[in-house]
């Protein structure tokens, strides 16, 4: 299946639908995302105030900008120049669509 889709810097205004896609994808994390505790809008707003990340794009349909998706980069502590993806989720619905690709 071909999706069309757009990458975005994340922004607040996209965390009620970001809790969605967390919360929908729970069951394709083995031990549940977030300690299995589903998130809302406040919850992720809180999260992502906390975290450490340089980067945060997100995978946002041309169709009807549901959330397809979530890429985290962080600095990596023992090279300056140097970063990681930490954290990338699909919704389970969009796997195997080349999203996360």
């Amino acid at each position: 299946m071909m999706i069309n889709y757009k990458v975005i810097p994340y922004d607040p205004k996209y965390a009620a639908r970001l809790a969605v896609m967390w919360n929908e994808s729970m069951g394709a994390w083995p031990f549940g995302f977030g300690g299995g505790i589903p998130f809302n809008e406040q919850r992720m707003l809180d999260w992502m105030k906390e975290t450490a990340a340089i980067s945060i794009e997100l995978a946002l349909s041309d169709d009807d900008n549901t959330i397809l998706g979530y890429c985290e980069m962080v600095r990596y502590e023992k090279e300056p120049e140097a970063a990681y993806i930490s954290l990338l989720n699909v919704h389970p619905d969009f796997h195997g669509c080349k999203v996360g690709k």
